[in-house]
C-alpha cells in the first residue's frame, strides 16, 4: 500500500545551526534531487509547532502517488551551544583534554580496535595542534638562533621581511587545513560526549523526556500511514534514550520506524561513566516490535561504518539483531571523481546522508522522508551487513566483550 501521509521527526547531531538551516538544506538538496529522480517535491516554509519543535510540510508526487509529509525538526541547538565554546584557546584545551579522558574511561582503545579511520577522526586535532605548536616553537627557536648569530640589524630586518610572508602563507595554509577537517567541531563534539556519559548537560534529560512524549503522542493518534524518527551522528545517542523512554507507553502493535545515519553510538556506550546508556540501548536494541534501520558510509570516518551498534557494545547481542545496518553506497551515489574531491572534507563526507546524489541511487533521503514508500518496505529486499572488519586494526585487533561493561 502506498503511502499517503507521514510524520518525520529529526533530531540533528551535535550542530548549533538549527531548524532553520537545517530546512534550507533540505529545500535545497530536495531540488537537486529532482534532478535524477522522479520525486518532486514542494518544500513549504518552515513554522513553530509547539515546543522545541518547528516543522514544515512536503507535498510530494511520486509517480503518480500523491504523499503529504510533516517534517518536524526536534530541537535542542540551545543545549548544543551552551557546550560550544567559541574562544580558540578553549578548543586548543580539548584537544590535548579529550583524549586522556576517552583513554581513562575504555573509550579510546575500544574506538581503535573497531574502526581506525574514526579514531584517527577523533585524533586529528590533537595531532594538528600539537604539529603546529612545535612548528611555531621550532621557527622561534632558529630565528632566535640566527638573531643571536647576527650582528648587522639590515641583515636581520631583510631576513625578517623574506621570512615573514612565508609564516603567513604557512598560517593560511593550516587555517585552511583546519577549516576543512573541522578540528575545532570535533573538540566540541567529543567534550560533550563526556558530559553526556555523565549525564551533567543541563537540560538534556527533560529535553530527551520532552521529545518522548511528542513521538508517543503522534504515534497514538494514529492519523499517518508512518511515523519515522531520523537522527543523525551524534543524534543517534540522544535518539536511543528517547526512544528507550518512547517505549514505555508506545503499544506493542502500533509502532514508530527508527532511523539512524552516520551514528556513533559506540562511543557514548563504550563509556565507563555510561551504564545508565547501555541500558537504553539494550532497551531499543531488544525491541522486537522496534524497526531499527541504521546507515553508514564507509568513507565517513566520524562513524562506525557498517558495524551493528548494539552488537559492539552489548555481550550477548547478536550480530544479525536490530539494527539492520546498510549502506549508503556512496560510490552509487557521486562520481568517483567528486568522491576524491571531497574525501578530506569531513563536512562534507559525514552529511551525505541528508544531501542528494548526483546519480539515481537506491539510497536516496528525500523518497524515504517523503516518498510514497515506506522505509522497512523499500529496503526489505537488503539483508543486514555482517562481519565487515575491513576497518579494524590489524595491529591490535578487538576482542567481543565478554561482561557486561564494556
Amino acid at each position: 500500500m502506498a503511502v499517503k501521509s507521514r510524520t518525520v521527526f529529526y533530531i540533528s547531531g551535535f550542530d548549533p545551526n538549527g531548524a532553520r538551516w537545517y530546512h534550507k538544506l533540505y529545500r535545497e538538496e530536495a531540488a537537486k534531487q529532482a534532478a535524477v529522480s522522479s520525486l518532486r517535491l514542494d518544500v513549504g516554509r518552515w513554522q513553530e509547532d509547539g515546543d522545541h519543535s518547528i516543522s514544515w510540510d512536503i507535498e510530494a508526487d511520486d509517480n503518480g502517488h500523491s504523499v503529504r509529509t510533516r517534517y518536524r525538526f526536534l530541537c535542542w541547538d540551545d543545549i548544543i551551544r551552551n557546550h560550544w565554546p567559541t574562544a580558540g584557546g578553549a578548543t586548543y584545551a580539548l584537544a590535548f583534554s579529550n583524549p586522556w579522558n576517552f583513554l581513562r574511561r575504555g573509550v579510546l582503545t575500544n574506538v581503535y580496535r573497531t574502526a581506525w579511520p574514526t579514531f584517527l577522526c577523533g585524533m586529528l586535532p590533537t595531532i594538528f595542534f600539537s604539529s603546529a605548536a612545535l612548528a611555531v616553537l621550532a621557527g622561534c627557536v632558529v630565528l632566535a638562533m640566527i638573531g643571536a648569530s647576527l650582528t648587522d640589524i639590515s641583515i636581520w630586518l631583510a631576513l625578517m621581511a623574506l621570512l615573514l610572508p612565508g609564516g603567513y602563507l604557512l598560517f593560511k595554509f593550516m587555517a585552511s587545513l583546519d577549516q576543512k577537517l573541522r578540528l575545532h567541531w570535533l573538540s566540541r563534539v567529543y567534550a560533550f560526549n563526556l558530559v553526556q556519559a555523565e549525564r551533567t548537560a543541563e537540560g538534556l534529560a527533560e529535553r530527551t523526556r520532552h521529545f518522548a512524549r511528542l513521538i508517543v503522542d503522534e504515534v497514538n493518534r494514529g492519523e499517518t500511514d508512518e511515523v519515522l524518527i531520523v537522527a543523525h551522528s551524534t543524534g543517534c545517542q540522544l535518539t536511543v534514550s528517547v526512544m528507550a523512554e518512547a517505549l514505555q507507553d508506545l503499544p506493542a502493535g502500533r509502532m514508530p520506524t527508527l532511523m539512524t545515519i552516520g551514528g556513533s553510538i559506540p562511543m557514548l556506550a563504550w563509556d565507563e561513566e555510561a551504564d545508565w546508556f547501555r541500558q537504553d540501548l539494550r532497551t531499543v536494541a531488544e525491541c522486537a516490535h522496534l524497526p531499527w534501520l541504521d546507515f553508514s558510509a564507509a568513507q565517513d570516518g566520524a562513524c562506525f561504518a557498517l558495524r551493528n551498534p548494539a552488537a559492539l557494545v552489548l555481550p550477548d547481542h547478536p550480530e544479525t539483531e536490530r539494527p539492520k545496518v546498510l549502506s549508503i553506497k556512496l560510490a552509487d551515489r557521486l562520481p568517483k571523481e567528486r568522491i576524491r574531491e571531497i574525501y578530506w572534507d569531513k563536512f562534507a563526507i559525514h552529511f551525505q546522508y541528508l544531501m542528494a546524489s548526483e546519480q539515481p541511487a537506491e539510497y536516496d533521503y528525500f523518497a524515504i522522508t517523503a516518498g510514497a514508500m515506506t522505509l522497512q518496505e523499500r529496503f526489505s529486499q537488503r539483508p543486514t551487513t555482517v562481519g565487515f572488519t575491513r576497518l579494524e586494526s590489524k595491529m591490535w585487533p578487538r576482542r567481543r566483550p565478554s561482561g557486561g561493561k564494556c
